[in-house]
């Protein structure tokens, strides 16, 4: 802890000194003015180890200020088993009790029991008394403890203008300090690591440091009361205005097996000279560069990594990276999962002294690389160990060609793995791939697809051409299980040598739900059951055509209300269109859904659309025929407010809504209600809807206080077991600044995964949670509207 500066004196200063008598040590306690000695008195105490102590380490002590014409006190250097000082401003008690003097872990040091001290203060040229002769016990201080520490004695100072400083510790013995132009400067000395990024020992001032110098020798060392792998974990990490890192030459890791993302999430960090630096110690290199969104080369041609073996996300989602240039030895990694992910300006990787032979995990490596044009595997990238290689290649959208025929796939189609399965290619629009036979995509329950743009089949060039294949081998481009799979050619037998294959045939357009048309009827401003229902199918590529729309039937005795007739477009914010204006757009036509479906048909409609007109009548009210069906499913759905001795039902009201729902993907299935003839909701027997599906809505009713959306005929679900949102398909780009975080539809925050800056994504959903917009980029994973913008 610190202690409070004298109030008699601010040069007055409480120095302990310790050294050796014999067996002994002693305590040499003085106050001190700075321009002389005042009193000194010493006790003799044996070295021992009291409970419930704290050592008082230089990076905790503040140091005395000097006035205009007094010499500027020297920078304290590495204890010694001599002499060691600590310079200290205290309001100092006039009596200090035995129990006050008690020892640290660290082999005897003394300090004072401080509890008192700021309520006491020592009077102006008073001396301090310390009672007794307090005897502590064996152990004495080791060697290691006091004597070997690595010598801190150099021309490194801390000037007393900075922003922040530190060090000088047992285990830390540099000295740090930020400058106000927001440089880290680090002195001579060790570098304690620890077993979190929360160690380090700059934290609170990540973000005003601009550039980071290493001044002298600092070697990395680990407390050895931490009991984790050595390692200073995320020091250098976390920055987001760092730019520059000067005098790597100068960290010295021969005891630091662990820098696990040394220089991550420094958005600004441009300049790095990291090819001096000494890694052949190092064991693991997981996400050292991970999220350097502003890098644009790195060259690691330097560095001995016979020893490393997690290499995992080393260098993914550097945005701006252009170039890599790769160690010469990597025999020994068993982790390469990541590496290059979403470095999405790479166009080109040099792999020819990637050496893969001990490799388990590859899982994404060369994952979200949009710009990858091709890749060449060496002869020492080999996959016989691997178990896990999922998404090796997804959404690299400008690779082109691609040979995997060496790749041995057996230990990564067995059991406990996580295969391979729809997402090795997926995203890809290849032109060719070569596949070997120890390929084996003999995965039931992932299988596997390789998509494509140009055909509906894979098939092999053979002793063909590309123009005239002889196609005697084929696949289908997509998971069809009527036709003849990559999994019933290549299923790890070597039943098929090498072969290319190529997309070849025709391309059958797909279709997909698209516009959702939906007619509701009003009779006397009261809605009628069973609204008609139209989805368009719209092809990917092609005319979109209308097809047959039933339309609701309509006694003829009923008269229009155009006055609050309208259509509610899928854009939920926008207001409905009226009728005139529909007449408008229609011209000679009726207003009809037949009419209507026509129009929105020949203008820009996207999957998920969902239309709704609402048409108005007035006439005399259709005789109800009474109910003979015991099925709940169809109960009437009378709003009349009857009550047969069940739970009152104190208010009914609802709203007519035009809206797309989901259940939530990581919950269980939705259970679904009727509603009685006395207004009280019922659960449907063996009916409900499954987890993570999406359905439309156009009315809301509370009853009892308690929210239900209508998803069928009589058939409602609770609001609360299911979330709102808006259809929609667009691409969108993260912020530039930072990685940006991801939620789940309850909004709460998804902790092993971030989206990369300046990435971008495929949406199609916009909700709102707690009152805060998101846009959906997968299953379950929602990124703050505020983090992106719309590309």
């Amino acid at each position: 802890m610190r202690f409070q500066q004298l109030k008699q004196d601010p040069n007055n200063v409480l120095k302990n000194k310790l050294v050796k008598a014999g067996k002994n040590w002693i305590v040499i306690s003085s106050l001190s003015i700075a321009s002389g000695l005042f009193l000194m008195n010493s006790i003799t105490v044996k070295a021992d180890t009291a409970p419930n102590s704290t050592p008082i380490t230089q990076d905790q002590v503040q140091q005395p200020t000097a006035t205009s014409n007094e010499q500027p006190q020297s920078t304290p250097s590495t204890s010694t088993p001599e002499e060691t000082t600590a310079p200290v401003k205290a309001d100092v008690p006039d009596q200090i009790a035995d129990s006050d003097l008690t020892s640290n872990q660290e082999g005897g040091i003394t300090k004072l029991n401080t509890n008192q001290l700021e309520a006491e203060q020592v009077p102006e040229n008073e001396p301090i008394n310390l009672k007794g002769n307090p005897t502590i016990t064996e152990p004495t201080p080791t060697d290691e403890q006091l004597g070997n520490q690595p010598d801190n004695k150099s021309d490194f100072t801390v000037p007393k203008d900075n922003i922040a400083n530190g060090g000088g510790s047992t285990y830390s013995t540099s000295l740090w300090y930020i400058s106000n132009n927001g440089t880290l400067h680090i002195g001579p000395g060790t570098l304690q690591g620890g077993g979190m990024y929360t160690d380090k020992p700059w934290r609170d001032n990540d973000d005003d440091i601009k550039e980071i110098s290493l001044d002298g020798k600092v070697e990395a060392t680990m407390n050895p009361s931490i009991n984790v792998t050595p390692g200073i974990f995320r020091y250098f990490g976390d920055m987001k205005n760092l730019t520059t890192v000067k005098g790597l030459n100068n960290l010295d890791l021969s005891k630091c097996p662990d820098i696990s993302l040394l220089f991550c999430h420094d958005p600004k960090l441009v300049n790095i000279d990291v090819s001096q630096l000494d890694v052949s110690a190092v064991t693991n290199m997981d996400s050292i560069f991970e999220y350097d969104s502003s890098l644009t080369n790195l060259d690691l041609s330097n560095w001995d990594t016979r020893n490393t073996v997690n290499m995992g996300g080393l260098i993914s989602y550097n945005t701006s990276l252009e170039t890599i240039t790769l160690p010469k030895n990597t025999s020994n990694v068993k982790y390469f999962e990541l590496m290059f992910a979403g470095d999405s300006n790479l166009s080109n990787i040099d792999l020819s002294n990637l050496d893969t032979g001990n490799a388990l995990d590859i899982t994404g490596m060369f994952a979200d690389l949009p710009k990858l044009k091709s890749l060449s595997f060496p002869k020492s990238f080999t996959t016989d160990k691997v178990v896990n290689m999922g998404f090796v290649f997804e959404n690299d959208t400008s690779l082109k060609n691609i040979d995997i025929s060496n790749f041995n796939m057996i230990k990564a189609a067995g059991p406990n793995t996580d295969g391979y399965g729809v997402s090795l290619f997926e995203g890809t629009d290849l032109d060719s791939i070569t596949l070997g036979p120890q390929n084996d995509f003999n995965n039931k329950d992932l299988p596997l697809v390789v998509p494509s743009s140009k055909a509906d089949q894979w098939v092999n060039i053979g002793n063909g051409t590309k123009e005239n294949p002889e196609a005697n081998l084929s696949f289908t481009t997509g998971n069809d299980s009527e036709n003849s799979t990559i999994a019933d050619l290549y299923d790890g037998s070597g039943k098929n040598g090498v072969e290319i294959f190529i997309p070849f045939g025709k391309k059958t357009i797909p279709t997909v739900p698209a516009a959702h048309f939906i007619e509701n009827i009003y009779l006397n401003g009261n809605l009628l059951p069973n609204p008609t229902k139209y989805d368009v199918e719209i092809p990917k590529d092609g005319p979109i055509t209308p097809g047959s729309v039933t339309e609701p039937k309509i006694d003829p005795t009923w008269k229009i209300d155009p006055s609050q007739i309208n259509l509610v477009l899928p854009d939920s914010s926008a207001d409905p269109i009226k009728y005139d204006q529909l007449k408008e757009a229609l011209g000679d036509k009726d207003v009809s859904l037949t009419n209507l479906v026509a129009a929105i048909l020949n203008g820009r409609i996207q999957d998920k659309d969902v239309y709704t007109l609402n048409m108005y009548y007035t006439g005399k009210e259709p005789v109800k025929t009474p109910d003979t069906n015991p099925n709940p499913a169809h109960h009437s759905t009378s709003h009349n407010n009857h009550n047969h001795g069940n739970k009152p039902v104190d208010n009914i009201q609802t709203k007519q809504i035009n809206q797309t729902i989901a259940t939530y993907s990581d919950k269980d299935n939705v259970p679904l209600y009727f509603r009685t003839d006395d207004n009280l909701m019922k659960l449907l027997d063996n009916q409900e809807l499954s987890h993570g599906t999406d359905w439309f809505t156009n009315e809301q009713m509370t009853i009892n206080n308690e929210s239900y959306f209508q998803v069928a005929t009589d058939e409602w679900v609770k609001s609360g077991q299911v979330y709102p949102y808006t259809a929609i398909s667009e691409n969108i780009q993260t912020n530039s600044d930072s990685a940006k975080r991801l939620y789940t539809a309850e909004g709460k925050l998804v902790m092993e995964r971030e989206l990369a800056p300046n990435s971008v994504w495929f949406t199609d959903q916009l909700v709102t949670i707690n009152n805060v917009k998101y846009y959906r980029v997968s299953t379950n994973e929602f990124v703050k509207a505020s983090d992106v913008s719309e590309y």
